[in-house]
């Protein structure tokens, strides 16, 4: 393999001893060979020369449904792995609510020799129960010893406390990362959106942000009881804040994360009930927005997803109430995070690296990756200041629901490094 320097690129990695360094990066056969100061390396066989470019490990997505099987006509495996491409994520977690649900071994050993193929690492989850309807624990060890990171019911999150118990407890005996959505069904009913002033306005049903925090209360109480690893996303509620931070005090084996989208987005957005914004859990109030942003600036949010949901056209043009939630958001979640958090001095771009990189890695139990000589070569190229705007021409998959089609974004992703090979936005 070639050698390929990127030159004088801004070094955005809090692990590494060249955090907020500009410097050329050799990387060749899969390693970073050399960094020095710029203009200080050889000419090699490619460069990338971009003024203002960063480079940081690549990045980690813990949030993506996966539709394949079942769903293709919603998006593809191979296009789910070329939005992740271009999102600048070299690795994401897919969800495992597919046709079948992917709930033993055969199935994650059939998806992960079919993502063996892809320019991107597709880790995937198993479901915590037989064909994720929440009554029988599925076939957990032998999901975990053929690959399996983790476990979850991921978009139809497990209620039954009993069966949530017995999973914590089974998880343990392989050191098991349950990923776990606190929400109350009972709580949610029918609800479409975020129960406030604007839901009052709509007339529509609201789901109210006790439905979290109750749901978080059992899920906490159960963790006291059973104890393991426990990962709670896309958390939304910041009432649930105060008990999160309790319960982080004393488990230092629990993690959290959120949405993108949920640090950006607003439920005023719905007042044309536009349903590319429907998601679930809904979009928040922007009171409720800012302290979550406070929550997240006082450390009690590790990871930052992309919470990517491909959708029909089909599925997105008809009534609110029936129309499917969901959102595209692998290709715009780091220009959101940019936009909203990073340049209005919310977190810093080394801490946005922390929750898109370093922790998901962590939480995984994945080795973790570093701009450091000798290292494994997994980067991620980008701007924060470039400006760009998604085109539907652009979407790798036929679903087209993402409300930022034909706007103007901050922060684009250049490209990435992984498998050995460099893979430039523009190739």
């Amino acid at each position: 393999m070639s050698v390929v320097v990127f030159r004088s690129v801004t070094i955005v990695d809090p692990q590494s001893s060249h955090h907020l360094r500009q410097a050329d990066v050799a990387v060749g056969e899969g390693y970073i060979q050399q960094i020095g100061p710029p203009g200080s390396l050889p000419a090699a066989g490619r460069e990338v020369n971009i003024a203002g470019a960063c480079l940081s490990p690549g990045w980690v997505d813990m949030h993506v449904q996966l539709n394949e099987p079942g769903y293709e006509w919603k998006e593809r495996m191979d296009e789910l792995a070329e939005a992740a491409r271009l999102g600048g994520f070299t690795a994401v977690l897919c969800y495992p609510n597919t046709l079948p649900p992917v709930d033993h071994r055969q199935m994650v050993e059939a998806l992960s020799r079919k993502a063996s193929l892809y320019p991107v690492d597709l880790w995937f989850t198993g479901s915590l129960s037989q064909g994720v309807k929440g009554k029988e624990l599925a076939e957990l060890y032998d999901m975990a010893t053929a690959g399996a990171l983790a476990f979850t019911d991921g978009s139809h999150p497990l209620e039954h406390t009993g069966l949530l118990l017995r999973a914590m407890q089974y998880l343990q005996a392989f050191e098991g990362l349950m990923i776990h959505y606190p929400g109350d069904s009972t709580l949610s009913g029918q609800g479409q959106m975020n129960e406030g002033e604007t839901s009052t306005r709509l007339g529509m049903p609201g789901i109210p942000e006790l439905a979290e925090s109750v749901g978080l209360a059992k899920v906490t109480e159960l963790l006291k009881y059973a104890g393991g690893r426990l990962h709670l996303q896309p958390l939304t509620a910041p009432s649930a804040m105060q008990q999160l931070a309790a319960a982080r005090r004393q488990f230092p084996t629990l993690s959290t994360g959120t949405d993108v989208m949920y640090l950006s987005l607003d439920d005023s957005l719905l007042e044309q009930y536009d349903t590319h914004y429907k998601v679930m859990p809904p979009l928040r109030s922007k009171a409720q927005q800012e302290q979550l942003k406070k929550a997240l600036q006082e450390g009690l949010i590790d990871t930052l997803s992309s919470g990517h949901s491909a959708q029909s056209q089909e599925e997105k043009n008809m009534e609110f109430s029936l129309a499917e939630p969901g959102m595209l958001g692998l290709q715009t979640a780091y220009s959101l995070a940019n936009m909203q958090l990073v340049q209005k001095n919310i977190i810093d771009q080394g801490r946005l690296i922390e929750m898109m990189s370093i922790n998901p890695r962590k939480i995984l139990q994945k080795a973790p990756v570093s701009v450091q000589e000798g290292q494994k070569a997994n980067l991620t190229l980008f701007h924060p200041h470039a400006e760009w705007e998604l085109q539907a021409g652009s979407l790798p998959g036929r679903s087209r629901n993402s409300p930022l089609l034909n706007q103007r974004l901050r922060g684009k992703v250049l490209g990435i490094y992984h498998k050995e090979l460099l893979h430039l936005a523009t190739d």
